[in-house]
């Protein structure tokens, strides 16, 4: 294949399929396709045919499992080739823009994305909207028609002047007259020769304006070839229905070579460029052509093409161009672009690797940020809500935790009557009333069954009989002390801890009334409290407080937590919302 590389498209044999085991879904079957540059291709075929699949697997937006693709020479994704990028413009089958902008804004943020200056941006907006005859450049998208926004669409595949322009689907649900100026542009485009345009559409006869129509039907090419030829050599009044009867002769399995003529079993788009430009020199050059027919140029129709100028002319071509095929030419008959073949090899020079091979352009991030800003601005109740729903969730939370614990009730049983000097109700007197609310109750066994059976209490404290006496011995025998003293002189505390929170805090606010207690004692005896202290001191914290309340130390966990996920939602949001209108694909072919 000496033309390999050389075509705007080229896919051999290329397969494609959904799903796996028995969910399966072959979309695409061994396709061959080549697309000339600089011509109107027409991708035909009905809804889930493969078409879009067949351009995103061109464009790198699906891997292949088998086969090659070449887009403008290479395979896509290659480093430094541009596709994805600016050498190619998308119009996805959605209106695929940004109902928050102006159509200049629009225009300017794809030509961002597309590395353009300012200046050739801005000459690039003027040009395309006197060219599309669109509204006022600062009118918003949303308050466009459904007409202008196709228009504004259109232009914002063409803002960076692509060599490759592929169109899905771009006249699906417009009016006749819309239809009809849609390919008023196209043809414009096509004249200059410089951009190929790849359009699907599911509407057969509007395709007789392309070039080259392929037609396609579960994901296949049944044929592949100027409309015009295909119409003659059919000899119906409709390209709908030579492709009726190409698909009814590939259901029924039918490569009869008498049934279906060779020309529309053809499949090389080489000879219709070579047929193009022999029709138009037919008058004074049809005996001067000499030039070798390869191997693998396509039978086409012995008839000339419908229209009385140069009829004879024509004639004389179509006939010397199948004489020449007869002599030395192979058709390739339309079995043979589905039959699975061997890949051609196909090597290119990789360029060096650069940075902005690796990292995003600025260019990119600044157009992001000031579409994302944008977007702010016009939507106040949508940024009212993107910064209130962070306060709210963090206002709640510190509601639902609360400050420190208040007025829990624990029951106190105090056996102690030692009336000359009762320790237990000085001890009492120094827990702080604020958060505990002591509830006396006669036994211990009264207040645990009242734990049990109802929660009516967070813990007991358990004053032993005597205990004021057994203190004091503890104190004066010291190293003598017996453990019957021991006991006596303990108060047990058992809490309810299936809040752990408020069993740590009641805990801290007893042992914080012990030492309290004991500073009132030994101050009343004349004794320094701090000899009955623990010897270590506690400084002032270098950051922080000494008794700092536990919202305090949440806040910052529940803030990073609030706005991580507040985060991730409108991300998540954005891509969700960007990838239903089609924005997200279009956004990913410019690179």
């Amino acid at each position: 294949m000496d033309d390999i590389g050389t075509h705007a498209i080229e896919c051999y044999n290329l397969s494609k399929h959904y799903g796996r085991g028995k969910g399966k879904l072959q979309v695409l079957q061994n396709l061959e396709m080549k697309v000339p540059k600089g011509k109107i291709y027409g991708l035909l075929g009905p809804s889930g045919c493969g078409k879009t699949t067949l351009l995103r697997c061109c464009l790198g937006q699906l891997s292949k499992d088998q086969g090659l693709v070449l887009t403008l020479g290479r395979p896509p994704l290659t480093r430094g080739h541009g596709i994805p990028g600016s050498r190619v413009g998308y119009m996805p089958q959605d209106l695929a823009l940004y109902g928050e902008f102006t159509i200049k804004e629009m225009l300017i943020y794809f030509a961002t994305l597309h590395k353009m200056s300012r200046k050739d941006a801005n000459a690039r907006v003027d040009f395309l909207l006197d060219l599309l005859n669109l509204p006022f450049r600062n009118r918003m998208v949303a308050y466009l028609s459904g007409g202008q926004k196709r228009r504004v669409s259109f232009a914002v595949a063409l803002v960076q002047s692509p060599e490759l322009l592929i169109l899905d689907e771009p006249t699906v649900g417009v009016d006749p007259l819309l239809r009809q100026k849609i390919w008023d542009y196209l043809l414009q485009f096509a004249q200059t020769g410089k951009t190929t345009i790849i359009l699907t559409t599911h509407y057969i006869e509007e395709a007789r304006n392309a070039d080259v129509v392929g037609l396609m039907r579960n994901g296949k090419l049944l044929a592949e070839e100027d409309p015009q030829v295909l119409i003659r050599t059919y000899n119906f009044p409709t390209l709908e229905e030579v492709f009726l009867k190409l698909c009814m002769a590939d259901i029924e399995g039918d490569d009869d070579e008498d049934d279906i003529p060779t020309s529309v079993r053809a499949a090389s788009i080489s000879e219709v460029n070579e047929r193009t430009r022999l029709i138009s020199e037919s008058s004074s050059h049809v005996t001067q052509y000499t030039n070798q027919v390869y191997d693998d140029v396509p039978a086409i129709a012995s008839a000339p093409p419908n229209g009385d100028a140069n009829q004879h002319a024509n004639d004389d071509v179509y006939e010397e161009i199948s004489q020449r095929r007869a002599n030395g030419g192979v058709a390739r008959s339309m079995s043979t672009m589905t039959t699975k073949t061997e890949t051609p090899d196909y090597h290119y020079e990789m360029p060096p690797l650069k940075c902005t091979d690796i990292f995003p352009s600025l260019l990119n991030m600044w157009a992001l940020l000031i579409k994302d800003l944008l977007k702010l601005i016009r939507n106040p109740g949508l940024t009212l809500f993107q910064f209130l729903l962070p306060v709210v969730e963090v206002s709640l939370f510190f509601l639902a935790i609360g400050g420190p614990p208040r007025n829990l009730a624990v029951a106190v049983v105090n056996n102690d009557a030692y009336a000359a000097f009762n320790l237990s109700d000085i001890y009492l007197n120094q827990i702080d009333d604020s958060m505990i609310s002591q509830k006396p109750v006669d036994t211990y066994e009264e207040a645990f069954a009242d734990i049990r059976q109802s929660g009516k209490y967070w813990g007991i404290i358990e004053i032993p009989a005597n205990y004021s006496h057994y203190l004091i011995q503890r104190v004066v025998q010291g190293n003598a002390v017996d453990n019957v003293t021991l006991y006596g002189s303990t108060i047990r505390v058992t809490m309810d801890a299936t809040n752990q929170q408020i069993a740590v805090s009641i805990q801290t606010a007893l042992l914080a009334a012990y030492e309290s207690f004991v500073d009132v004692v030994l101050t009343s005896l004349g004794v320094n409290p701090a000899v009955a202290q623990i010897p270590i001191a506690f400084q002032e914290p270098i950051y922080g407080e000494v008794d700092a309340p536990f919202t305090n130390f949440m806040a910052a966990g529940v803030i990073l937590t609030v706005i991580f996920f507040h985060a991730v939602a409108l991300t998540s949001m954005t891509f969700v919302v960007e990838r239903k209108e089609g924005l997200l694909d279009r956004i990913w072919v410019a690179g």
